[in-house]
């Protein structure tokens, strides 16, 4: 462990001023929790199925994508006041599609918005249904009076920061709890998982933001929000978060909204020692993509494949499809003449995404045919190209 040392919290903002904090080794307020205990909660989240499902299903999770893996836990209130000296406020703002299609397997089911045949991160043209939202923190009541919490969907301000406004407020549910939601009523014991289902579709292209209201007015009890970060292998953050979707507010250094990734540590000399720890606040969404995305159909309208990723492939390939009914499914590989050279799978997927790797160390370099079939519709035929 670190000795205790005071720093100091910098904004990568012109003229913005820096103020002292306690750095969050000295800080009760910050606590490490491990990676294996969040993916056992992650790998099991109640799911909100779509009613206007089209083809892709996917967790958006951007601490997932950023492979995070230096995990703490903040105390969090929307009560806080300049003298608590810690966040009360934090949100995620849904802005990029990228994530995974299996909680259980979230490194071998990654994907993003170029494959599955999007035009960019976050077209303008883009449907999509918020079907379920997740937030993971602690919490132990102490005072035995009901805390509230309310998970909301808001929408972003112009410069892409979500609105404080009530007036922003796209969807809401409240809940209150007069008991620790941790095991033994203690928030440094064990993480749990909110799970919300507000199947809300937002205006086509419209970015919106979760924000986790808790309200504690006689701030005896204890609440987190979990962060994520990349370590630097000393238990301090490598680098910015690749996505810069989480934002907060941490009175009475940082008053107003602010991304996370726009905030350093610096000595008392004003020198940079390290990157914030909370780059990803915990939040991850299950969402359904309504516009189609591009890609071929079967003639049934069942089968979608809608990417090969990367193509060319030198060792392995992933290859994106759905199907909007359970379908037993066929791939099967052919070189450029027709010839079958092998069957890659065959078996019962459900109705959503699915992601299949490909392997081709193998093969020799040329191009080959993958001849995707679900059910009874046609054969669906996609190009890959090996080059070793």
């Amino acid at each position: 462990m670190k000795q205790a040392i005071t720093l100091a919290l910098l904004l990568i903002l012109s003229g913005a001023m820096s103020a002292q904090i306690p750095y969050r080794y000295a800080s009760p307020d910050v606590q490490m929790v491990s990676k294996e205990q969040l993916w056992k909660l992650k790998a099991r989240p109640a799911i909100q199925q779509s009613s206007v499902r089209d083809i892709y299903e996917m967790y958006v999770d951007y601490s997932a994508a950023n492979f995070d893996d230096l995990f703490y836990v903040w105390r969090y209130s929307s009560n806080y006041t300049n003298a608590d000296t810690t966040v009360n406020y934090n949100a995620v703002v849904l802005n990029n599609f990228v994530g995974y299609t299996d909680p259980l397997d979230p490194v071998g089911t990654y994907l993003d918005w170029s494959m599955i045949g999007l035009t960019d991160s976050f077209p303008t043209s883009v449907a999509y249904t918020i079907d379920s939202v997740f937030f993971a923190g602690t919490h132990e009541n102490n005072s035995g009076n009901f805390d509230g919490l309310e998970m909301r969907i808001v929408k972003t301000n112009s410069n892409g920061a979500p609105s404080t406004s009530n007036s922003s407020i796209l969807w809401s549910q409240k809940d209150s709890a007069d008991y620790g939601l941790s095991a033994s009523n203690d928030w440094l014991a064990e993480l749990f998982v909110l799970s919300y289902a507000p199947a809300y579709t937002p205006a086509q292209g419209q970015k919106v933001a979760a924000q986790l209201v808790y309200t504690d007015p006689t701030k005896m009890d204890t609440f987190s929000v979990l962060s994520g970060a990349v370590d630097d292998g000393t238990g301090a953050a490598l680098s910015p978060s690749i996505y810069g979707t989480s934002w907060m507010k941490y009175p009475p250094f940082l008053t107003n909204v602010i991304q996370n990734v726009n905030v350093i540590y610096v000595d008392a000399q004003g020198n940079q020692i390290g990157y914030f720890d909370a780059q990803n606040w915990i939040y991850w969404y299950k969402v359904t993509i309504n516009t189609a995305p591009v890609g071929i159909a079967d003639n049934f309208d069942n089968l979608k494949v809608t990417g090969l990723m990367p193509n060319p492939v030198n060792t392995n390939a992933k290859l994106l499809y759905g199907v909007n009914e359970a379908s037993n499914v066929s791939i099967d590989l052919y070189d450029i003449s027709g010839k079958f050279v092998r069957n890659l799978y065959n078996g019962n997927d459900g109705a959503g995404s699915h992601i299949r790797s490909i392997a081709v160390n193998d093969l020799s370099s040329g191009t080959y045919l993958i001849m995707t079939k679900a059910g009874e519709g046609s054969p669906v035929m996609t190009k890959m190209i090996v080059n070793h």
